[in-house]
């Protein structure tokens, strides 16, 4: 058994977001859930703790891998939330370039070239943030 499929090979046994109460998906021979107790630091089959195991028995006496965090519908929404605010700021960082080219642009051509370039960026930084609105 490989500790490497662990997040933190230096810590098998110890899922990702260790600070976090939650269901992870982790595989013997078939694959289960298994609740992790942030508070206790162990691994037990439901909420509340009536059989526990502690990080290092699950990866190397059990013999489970992880194969990651079990995300509840909002979570993954949260997700995908930060993910497009992440996209449109990088857009609109883009638009602020060409803004700044056309501000110190010399000859007409090179002022709406940028001017073209910046509204784009800033378009898509707007449908980027509309992406998760209800249609």
């Amino acid at each position: 058994m490989t500790t490497q499929n662990w997040p933190d090979p230096k810590r098998p046994g110890v899922p990702m977001l260790p600070e976090r109460d939650g269901w992870h998906a982790l595989e013997n021979n078939e694959r289960k859930e298994y609740w992790w107790d942030a508070h206790c630091s162990c691994w037990t089959t439901s909420e509340d703790g009536e059989f526990s195991w502690i990080p290092d028995d699950m990866s190397s006496v059990l013999g489970f891998s992880y194969i990651g965090p079990v995300l509840t519908p909002t979570q993954i929404n949260e997700m995908l939330a930060a993910e497009r605010e992440r996209a449109a700021r990088t857009a609109q960082e883009i638009s602020d370039k060409y803004y700044n080219e056309r501000e110190k642009a010399y000859h007409q051509d090179a002022r709406e070239y940028a001017d073209e370039r910046m509204c784009a960026a800033s378009e898509c930084a707007k449908a980027i943030r509309n992406l998760g609105a209800a249609p």
